[in-house]
């Protein structure tokens, strides 16, 4: 069914107030006063403008925390920087004391090298001189013969001495006169101690001659029996006597650590020979030329 158009309803005639002064104390003021009403508290406006001012208290608040911690982030940037410089400045002066050190311990390590060689060079020329020593000295003493365990006697004279060779001598059926001894006299000892006597020839043949008739005479018989006191005319208790070459300090050292190497790893001969020392370790076996304690160290495999 068609909608049928109304006309709009007729506004209601205004009433006109009869009082004239009401009429006339009506203002724009008081007509603009009058036509407001006030505004609801819990109106949306008001929600609005509250929630707008938390909002921008809020955003005061954030913006003083992030200003508060960026001017912190600032500092410890600030510091971390000067930390920075100076662990650097820091690595400078450790890299500078390094190289410093390096070119130090460089100087150091070629000087070492220079003294060792110096070292090594002066040890080679020692070497060589203290056996050019030992040559002289054995040189000096090749007609010498060392004789020892013979009691000492504070009143002897370089003629009881001669006469105590001599009898030696006749023990040995070596003929020995006085005129063949160039020189005799009392090795360096303790005064207690039978200190050694040193017997010079006037040649080397006769001094062979002498060391060899001692080896024969001692050859084969008990200990009782070898060469003592008692075969030069001694009275009393019988000592055994010992002779050999007359040799240097070193050689004499040498000697003993072989005889005593000898007795150790049952070798049957150890003796001198021209101031050299020489070890054989039974009857038919090479003879083994000792320089050194070092020659010694070396047999000890073979030895065994």
């Amino acid at each position: 069914m068609p909608r049928t158009a109304r006309s709009p309803p007729k506004a209601a005639p205004k009433k006109v107030s009869a009082d004239p002064e009401a009429t006339k104390n009506k203002t724009p003021e008081n007509i603009s006063q009058a036509a407001k009403r006030p505004r609801a508290e819990c109106s949306p406006g008001n929600e609005f403008l509250q929630l707008k001012e938390e909002i921008k208290q809020m955003l005061a608040d954030w913006k003083l925390e992030q200003d508060s911690a960026l001017s912190k982030l600032i500092s410890e940037m600030s510091d971390l920087k000067a930390q920075n410089f100076k662990l650097q400045k820091s690595f400078l002066d450790v890299e500078k004391s390094m190289e410093f050190m390096s070119s130090k311990y460089e100087d150091f390590s070629n000087k070492m090298k220079d003294i060792s060689k110096e070292r090594d060079e002066l040890r080679s020329y020692v070497l060589s001189l203290e056996s050019r020593i030992q040559d002289i000295q054995s040189v000096s003493r090749s007609s010498s013969v060392e004789i020892r365990n013979i009691p000492n006697n504070d009143k002897e004279t370089q003629q009881d001495l001669t006469s105590i060779v001599c009898g030696i001598g006749k023990t040995l059926n070596v003929d020995v006169s006085p005129g063949e001894i160039r020189d005799i006299y009392r090795g360096p000892g303790k005064p207690e101690k039978n200190r050694a006597l040193a017997v010079e020839f006037h040649s080397v043949l006769k001094k062979k001659h002498f060391l060899a008739a001692v080896r024969e005479f001692n050859r084969g018989k008990p200990m009782p029996e070898k060469l003592n006191s008692s075969h030069y005319g001694r009275s009393g208790q019988s000592i055994p006597i010992y002779i050999d070459e007359h040799l240097p300090y070193s050689a004499k050292k040498l000697f003993y650590e072989a005889r005593n190497y000898a007795k150790q790893h049952n070798f049957k001969y150890c003796w001198t020979n021209d101031g050299k020392i020489f070890l054989r370790k039974d009857n038919g076996q090479k003879a083994i030329n000792i320089k050194s304690a070092k020659c010694l160290q070396s047999l000890v495999p073979s030895s065994q």
